[in-house]
């Protein structure tokens, strides 16, 4: 599954998370696969859904390795105004 937010939200001249691959969805049918949804630069700047299935591929479970996935997000994630 992957997402857009649709053209209400778009901006002019982006491109988006989802077409990319690594970001918005990523599949490997020998592993798995992983996809994501909300923030794109989040997505795009992570790549967590090729995180998860290069965790999954190295033995970790889906569970730990959208877990570990999530912790990066939060790690790479800066909230204005505080």
């Amino acid at each position: 599954m992957t997402t857009t937010s649709g053209l209400a939200w778009k901006i002019p001249g982006r491109v988006g998370d989802s077409p990319i691959l690594g970001a918005g969805l990523y599949v490997d049918g020998a592993v798995g696969a992983a996809g994501s949804t909300g923030r794109g630069e989040a997505n795009l700047f992570s790549l967590g859904s090729f995180l998860v299935v290069e965790l999954m591929r190295g033995g970790a479970s889906p569970k730990d390795a959208g877990i570990a996935a999530l912790k990066r997000i939060v790690s790479q994630t800066a909230e204005s105004g505080s």
